[in-house]
């Protein structure tokens, strides 16, 4: 490498250009003559990966053919201008490097190392990442085998810790507790298994705490308390209180409640007074006195309060490390030795053999067994790695920060305001520790700032700069909180690309007798953003939040969808009624399954269960659980209007069932608990409102965004797990140990000053929550939430809100919502027209809500094409079978994303064979190559447009027809109008090789040949003869 290039590290406000910033670098890299191999690219997603890949490539294209690109592109990476020809080179060596260039995620970096290291990390065979229930499964496993009595001596550990370990809980949840402590609290063993860390009171307490001390008689000790009170001037009513306090105090236990009224909470707040010998404490409206041997005497209660416990908490927390040693001693044996793996995992077996490194497994030696060396390392999204992964990284990255050589480098980019993922594991506080161990001198780490917005219009700026410049307050966010986020904190300012952007951004709220959907809804519907051809979506912070408002808006005819996870077997009526028959087979004495699937308005009686169950049990004994459902769907099929959407289900149904055979579980029950939580991601549309949770939005962003929900509810709710983690300014773990309540926390400074530190940590999550939000928004800005209904003394989101933006003396009412703070043009979108779309001349019907009964008798839903040429057709064993049917599932899915290919291009070809998965790309390489595949998928010279899955509703004389055209080229004249068209149709039929193919799919597809061509017809108006269609086989 030509001259240095620094270690960077770039702080990049929301929209800044942090991606550009990233592939600068690369690019820059590439320029001073780095092999593509040397470096090493890591992001957090494979679609933050593919971006920064495809972003690169058209870089370098754009210089490559144009000289003012070349002088652009050759000032944006801090290189003497250079020709388009020195950019050609570089994209013609970078083509050339394809199969060597490490872009891609941490997670597959981590794979990368651990495949090639099985056997020095312990492991039997090859690993294999598992899916979710997988996990579950094999956990369950361990769990069982962890809990199975035989073992004389392991049971009687076992029975100890669990006696340990609930301590304290109420027996109907003893089980629970112990099941769920496991599953909540393995990674953080995994991490840190040492047994001093768990739960040891001198890890914990550096100093002699105050309550430590000699142990005291309960008994004694009360009655000597008694005795001093008869000296006391006191009421009856508050004699009272104290014998009753000293009366629970006798039968108290740790674990227990001790006092629910005052005077516990005073000795508290007066434990420096007692201790002094003179304390003052008031009962209502009367001040005691406490002086002298019962100043000491109730002192001496606190301290046998507080210390038996903590004395509980330590043991409890030294019993759930143990467990877990138990646990993952098991798993490790069964499960991890034989390559069962989580990405989870991964970091973690690497961390164990770095911390013991041998002849056969060093940094050195791991760079050696993976390809050659990687000199400059480049990490997106730093503020989300985890504590865990940099172990991992750090091995390789703290030799480059300190190589005096100046040929190496490392660069990272990201923004500690946007630190959302601190829930599984990320630690922004690694950009400050990295750069106050690098950054100073020459040779240290140089910090940039990117603050100008190429994304946001100024109104959305200014919203943003005045609640985060304002808000976070020590009074609002406490002292550390506020001093880290100021410290971070800089002025958002426009580019020149935005600088002149209209927009809007306000803070309103919804009346009380609306619900947040309605007052969205009332807003899409002044807005009408889709009209308008612009972007929308609504940020909320619950998967179960977002559900509510994407059905609100379907219900107000307002196209919606929803991002996330859904589960296949519970959102539509096949799959209820799949579960429910399920259920009867394996539960026949329960009555609810069985009568449930009568409730579905088609025929279904005992004789009819009968036949259906003893269909499927010969297909579950004879082919397993994949063909027992499909006997069940083909019986659905002829009961219920099978819709795309159903259709689409019933094929995710049957590939989760052939995915649950390969876990080698049995047992119909655990079939049901998998189907049941069975679950795709799935997208939104940019065609519609699209609604979704703040961490699914992190990485877009949208012309205009509604941010729903952040009211009255505190920025911080009580977590449900005591279980606190103490690190090191490192980030190595001190101690853990389960806090104690409230008032034992606040008396204890050691435990008191753990729990405000976690407490700041959640807080600034949060505070990096709402800016995420906000900053998606280019150019109208929404925030939306009810008004308080009561006075919080925490803080919550409308605090933040009526603090940093400075309220509109006459509120503007617009409906149901009050805007309490705008910035902008409110009509910022009266002068947009609706953008220009891709004709659409689907024909479709006008929805009626109620037709007469004789319509029924002549208006019928015609077959499809597909299922007109099937109506004779006997399959083969092949297609019948569910892989052979989902396989032309995937097979039609993923061709269908393809446009078009440049077969000739050798680097094109691969790459667009790269975007398959690894079973099919040598098959669709084939495809892409072959002479019918070349007339699909190249790109004609003529004017043309392209349909792919186009879908199509018509009505045939007295008959209503669908269908899906795979693939269509329509051919324009001079003119632009339609020419001609050919349909492709994608058939994945087993064919006889002594054969034509096109002839065998004609003899069997020639009706949907004609249905197609018809439909075609309509569409475009063209008559028949100008429309042809060509089976291809794939």
């Amino acid at each position: 490498m030509s001259g240095k290039i620094r270690h960077e590290m770039i702080l990049a406000s929301a929209g800044s250009g942090k991606t550009y910033a990233l592939v600068n670098r690369y690019l820059r890299l590439l320029a001073h003559g780095v092999d593509p191999a040397q470096i090493i690219a890591l992001t957090f997603t494979r679609k933050a990966a593919g971006e920064f890949l495809q972003k690169i490539f058209a870089r370098l294209t754009e210089a490559a053919g144009d000289e003012d690109k070349a002088r652009k592109l050759s000032e944006d990476i801090q290189i003497q201008p250079s020709p388009a020809s020195f950019f050609k080179t570089i994209l013609v060596s970078l083509v050339h490097e394809m199969g060597n260039l490490q872009l891609g995620t941490i997670d597959s970096f981590f794979a990368r190392m651990v495949g090639a290291f099985p056997y020095e990390l312990g492991l039997t065979r090859p690993h294999r990442i598992m899916d979710d229930f997988e996990q579950g499964v094999a956990r369950a496993q361990a769990m069982e085998t962890l809990m199975a009595f035989g073992d004389e001596d392991r049971e009687t550990l076992i029975l100890q810790l669990y006696k340990e370990l609930t301590w304290g809980a109420e027996e109907k949840n003893v089980y629970s507790l112990f099941e769920d402590s496991l599953q909540a609290y393995l990674s953080l063993y995994l991490e840190t298994s040492d047994p001093k860390c768990w739960g040891q009171a001198d890890r914990v307490f550096k100093q002699s705490p105050w309550w430590l001390g000699k142990d005291m008689d309960k008994e004694k000790l009360v009655e000597s308390i008694r005795e001093s009170l008869l000296e006391l001037e006191i009421s009856p009513a508050n004699h009272e209180k104290f014998e009753t306090l000293l009366t629970r105090f006798l039968s108290w236990q740790p674990g227990q409640p001790l006092d629910n009224g005052v005077l516990l909470k005073r000795l508290f707040e007066s434990r420096g007074d007692l201790e002094s010998g003179n304390a003052n404490i008031k009962l209502g409206r009367t001040e005691l006195d406490i002086e002298g041997a019962l100043a000491s005497q109730l002192l001496q209660l606190i301290k046998v309060y507080v210390s038996q416990e903590i004395a509980r908490r330590l043991i409890m927390t030294q019993s759930l490390g143990k467990l877990l040693a138990e646990y993952d001693r098991l798993y490790e044996s069964s499960v991890r030795e034989a390559g069962s793996l989580v990405f989870s995992d991964l970091p973690l077996l690497l961390i164990k053999a770095l911390a013991n490194p041998g002849e056969a497994f060093s940094a050195e030696e791991i760079i050696y067994r993976l390809d050659g060396q990687t000199d400059h390392w480049l990490i997106d999204e730093f503020q989300d790695t985890s504590r865990v992964q940099w172990k991992v990284l750090s091995a390789f990255v703290d030799e480059i920060l300190q190589d005096p050589g100046g040929q190496r480098s490392f660069f990272h980019v990201g923004d500690i305001k946007q630190s959302i993922y601190g829930w599984r594991g990320g630690d922004s506080r690694l950009f400050e520790e990295i750069y106050q161990r690098y950054g100073s001198g020459d040779d240290g780490i140089k910090k940039s700032h990117l603050t100008h917005s190429w994304r946001s219009a100024p109104p959305v700026l200014n919203c943003v700069n005045a609640l985060f410049g304002n808000a976070v307050t020590p009074m609002l966010c406490g002292e550390e909180v506020a001093t880290r986020w100021n410290e971070q904190w800089a002025e958002h300012e426009p580019s020149e690309k935005t600088a002149l952007l209209s927009g809007f951004a306000g803070w309103g709220l919804v009346d009380s007798e609306s619900s947040i959907e309605e007052g969205c809804v009332e807003l899409l519907r002044e807005v009408n953003p889709l009209k308008k051809g612009l972007s929308c979506a609504i940020l909320m912070r619950k998967n179960k939040e977002i559900v509510a408002m994407t059905q609100a808006l379907r219900e107000a005819d307002i196209p919606a969808s929803m991002e996330g996870r859904v589960e296949i077997a519970t959102d539509n009526v096949i799959g209820s009624w799949i579960r429910a028959f399920l259920y009867s087979l394996a539960r026949p004495d329960e009555s609810f399954p069985t009568a449930y699937l009568t409730w579905h308005g088609f025929p279904y009686d005992k004789g009819t269960h009968s036949r259906l169950a003893s269909e499927t049990r010969t297909a579950l004994a004879g082919h397993g659980f994949a063909e027992a459902l499909r006997v069940l769907i083909g019986f659905l099929s002829g009961n219920v209007e099978m819709t795309r959407f159903l259709n689409r289900r019933a094929d995710q149904l049957l590939e989760a069932a052939t995915r649950f055979e390969a876990t080698g579980v049995k047992t119909l029950e655990g079939f049901i608990q998998f189907i049941e939580t069975a679950s795709v991601e799935e997208s939104t549309l940019s065609s519609q409102i699209q609604v979704m949770t703040v961490h699914k939005a992190k990485g877009l962003d949208f012309d205009m965004v509604i941010v729903a929900g952040f009211g009255a509810s505190p920025l911080v709710r009580s977590n449900k797990s005591s279980l606190h983690v103490e690190r090191h300014v490192d980030g190595e773990v001190d101690w853990i140990l389960d806090l104690p309540n409230k008032a034992i926390l606040e008396a204890e400074p050691c435990l008191s000053a753990a729990a405000h530190g976690e407490t700041g940590r959640n807080v600034f999550e949060a505070l990096c929550l709402l800016y995420v939000a906000m900053t998606r928004a280019r150019q109208g800005l929404y925030c939306l939430a009810h008004p308080p209904t009561r006075n919080s003394s925490q803080t919550t989101w409308h605090h933040l809100f009526e603090t940093g933006l400075s309220k509109d003396d006459n509120p503007r009412k617009e409906g149901a919502i009050e805007w309490h703070a705008t910035f902008g043009t409110p009509v910022w979108y009266s002068d947009l027209v609706q953008k220009e779309k891709i004709a659409d001349n689907r024909v479709t019907l006008s929805r009626k809500e109620s037709l007469p009964d004789t319509v029924g008798k002549f208006l019928q839903r015609a077959p499809s094409p597909s299922e007109e040429s099937h109506a004779e057709e006997i399959f083969s064993e092949e297609l019948r079978s569910p892989a052979g049917r989902l396989f032309g599932t995937r097979m039609h899915d993923l061709l269908s994303l393809v446009e078009w290919v440049d077969a000739d291009d050798p680097s094109a070809l691969d790459q667009a064979v790269s975007e398959f998965p690894e079973d099919l790309q040598e098959r669709v390489k084939c495809l892409f190559l072959s002479s019918h595949g070349k007339e699909v998928f190249v790109k004609p010279d003529c004017p043309c447009d392209l349909w792919r899955e186009k879908p199509y509703v018509l009505r045939l004389e007295n008959r209503l027809s669908y269908g899906i055209i795979d693939r269509a080229v329509i051919y324009r004249d001079p003119a632009g109008n339609p020419d001609r068209v050919v349909i492709y149709d994608y058939k994945t039929d087993s064919l006889d090789p002594d054969r034509q193919a096109e002839e065998q799919l004609l003899e069997k597809y020639s009706v949907q040949v004609e249905r197609y061509r018809e439909a075609v017809s309509v569409l475009t108006g063209l008559p028949l003869e100008k429309i042809s269609a060509k089976l291809i086989p794939v």
